[in-house]
């Protein structure tokens, strides 16, 4: 249950890219944000999930440490995916109401993406990590060390 219940603070930052990328729907590179916001989504719940137990007793052990960490990676695992996808023609050959794209425009555009929307991500990773962890810390490890 604890595992879930780290797993689901973890991927909330991508739980709202996710929201936000809903409000794309009707744009030519909305397959490709989809997909990103769900990749976005899995790794931080996987890596939310299973850090804990990987890095158990070492020098970084603290829930916040955690939960940073897993969505930094999973934002990173993210742009890579989104990076790919503006690779294939879900980006190259589209019509984007002022031209065809190629590969050229796809490249800006992912960096455009890396470079508009990392910051404001991070920042939403470290204050949900932040916050995820000092819950972590009060609700669930409150009841271990009270049990001992």
């Amino acid at each position: 249950m604890r595992r879930s219940i780290q797993g689901v603070l973890a991927s909330l930052p991508a739980g709202l890219f996710g929201c936000c990328v809903l409000t794309f729907k009707d744009e030519y590179y909305w397959p490709t944000y989809l997909i990103t916001s769900l990749v976005f989504i899995s790794i931080s719940y996987v890596l939310g999930t299973n850090l804990p137990g990987l890095i158990k007793n070492k020098k970084f052990d603290f829930p916040s440490v955690w939960f940073f960490t897993a969505g930094a990676l999973g934002w990173l695992t993210a742009l890579i995916c989104i990076g790919l996808l503006n690779l294939t023609s879900l980006c190259i050959g589209q019509d984007n109401g002022d031209g065809i794209n190629d590969l050229s425009l796809c490249t800006f555009y992912t960096l455009l993406v890396v470079i508009i929307y990392t910051p404001g991500i991070l920042g939403l990773i470290l204050v949900n990590a932040l916050v995820s962890g000092k819950v972590l810390s009060k609700y669930l490890f409150h009841h271990d060390h009270g049990a001992h």
